[in-house]
Order: C-alpha cells, then structure tokens, then sequence
C-alpha cells in the first residue's frame, strides 16, 4: 500500500479527448468527473472511497500459463480461422471443433 499523507492529487483522464467519434464523446461525458490517481504497466490501482486520497493499492495483473493441447489426430481438428468462417452452419462448427473440445478434456 502506498500512502501519502497530504493527499494525492488528481489527474483527469484525457484520453481520447477532442474525438469526433460518438461513442469516445459519450464516454467523455459520462466519464467527466473520474480521475486517474495512479498509473502503471502490468497493474491495476485500487483507490479507496472517500474524500481525499491519501492511499493506494497496486496489485500485478494476474498471469497464467495455458498449457499446449496435444490433439493426437490434428486432421480432425479445424483451427484454421478462414476454414471455419466458411462452414456452412452452427452444426457444422459443432462437429468441426469437437475434437478440440475432446481434445482439452483428454
């Protein structure tokens, strides 16, 4: 926990701002009054509620490893994107990732 006595000061948010886009205006307003307290790379900042800052807490984004899927038979499994945009129908996704799907639990 990081602490401060006098207080922290805050920063307005400024991203995206002055955009023509709809969606960035919007933010931008509903937004207007959040401030940013503490940046980083890799963290998430958690600021306590209440008047006055005097603290924060920065926590390590979570990492994890996904292990590899060793598949057996990769001609039964489609991974290849534009293959499996180009199937007819939701049935046949279905039958096209199940041996994924068996895969993973195996």
């Amino acid at each position: 926990m990081l602490g401060f006595t006098p207080g922290f000061v805050p920063r307005p948010n400024r991203q995206g701002e002055g955009s023509e886009d709809p969606d960035d205006e919007t933010s931008d307003l509903q937004y207007r009054a959040h401030n940013e307290w503490a940046v980083g790379h890799g963290i998430a900042v958690r600021i306590p509620n209440g008047p006055g800052v005097t603290s924060a807490r920065t926590t390590w984004i979570p990492q994890c490893e996904v292990r590899k899927v060793d598949t057996h038979d990769e001609s039964r499994v489609v991974t290849v994107m534009e293959e499996l945009a180009g199937l007819a129908d939701g049935p046949a996704l279905a039958v096209a990732l199940l041996p994924l799907v068996e895969a993973y639990g195996a």
